[in-house]
């Protein structure tokens, strides 16, 4: 078989995979540029003497040569009907239990935050019940957006978070800003995890001055908290560790699901 003879085979098996995942009355989702990649990344597998072929291919379970599971072992999710076509690292992306798992998180809420640090202390927490958080599927269902806002006292509290699950590496991330910081607060939870209800994530962020100007430039680690308790109710707490020092809990918010 000629080289344009398999390139040509290649494209209508990617084409027609896409068309049959997605079904002939629903849009097309694969952009040109993930089709031309596909088919890159297929016609290269196909070639004699490329180290992915059928030949030294990673079987399921098995680690590669960076560590990780194969992606067939890594995309456990099962593939629905109507997608057993798509290109597997594709289907690697597709949302799955651990996004599962986040749906009772998703809604409008009824914020109470307690903050026991910077602006109260353990014995004489400030509490806030004026905030409110949206929360909203992103990207077909792969990123949950959390958009809080209200007042803490006198002064307007806006803060939004993004929420979502590798599914290579079993683990959820979570990356929020807010109108305080200039800097982005990005969290993993530990690779392996699983789907959970309750999630703990951690990450380090620099500060800015908000722990005291002595400690403004310094590296502080940080840990979010997610509990879901219900359907109806769950909580975060945000942890910080200074150089040096203890965790301690800063704040917990409790959501409370808003009735119709």
């Amino acid at each position: 078989m000629t080289m344009k003879t398999t390139l040509s085979s290649i494209r209508k098996a990617a084409g027609g995979a896409a068309l049959r995942a997605y079904g002939r009355s629903a849009p097309i989702r694969f952009s040109l540029p993930l089709i031309l990649l596909s088919v890159v990344f297929i016609a290269g597998c196909a070639l004699p003497g490329h180290p992915s072929g059928a030949q030294q291919s990673t079987k399921p379970g098995q680690k590669n040569e960076l560590g990780l599971e194969s992606l067939s072992a890594a995309a456990k999710n099962e593939p629905k009907q109507g997608q057993q076509d798509i290109p597997l690292f594709v289907r690697a992306g597709l949302p799955g239990p651990g996004h599962e798992a986040l749906k009772p998180l998703e809604g409008n809420w009824r914020v109470e935050k307690t903050i026991y640090a910077v602006l109260g202390t353990p014995d004489n927490p400030t509490v806030s019940k004026d905030l409110v958080s949206r929360k909203t599927w992103m990207a077909d269902g792969r990123y949950l957006k959390d958009e809080t806002e209200g007042k803490i006292g006198s002064e307007k509290y806006w803060r939004m978070g993004l929420l979502g699950y590798s599914n290579i590496d079993k683990r959820y991330e979570w990356v929020t800003v807010d109108a305080l910081n200039a800097n982005m607060m990005i969290y993993q939870g530990e690779t392996g995890m699983g789907p959970q209800t309750t999630i703990s994530m951690s990450g380090f962020f620099t500060d800015q001055g908000l722990l005291g100007e002595e400690n403004a430039g310094k590296q502080v680690g940080m840990r979010t908290v997610i509990k879901i308790e219900s359907e109806d109710r769950h909580t975060i707490e945000l942890y910080f560790t200074p150089s040096g020092e203890k965790e301690f809990l800063l704040d917990r918010s409790i959501y409370t699901r808003e009735k119709p």
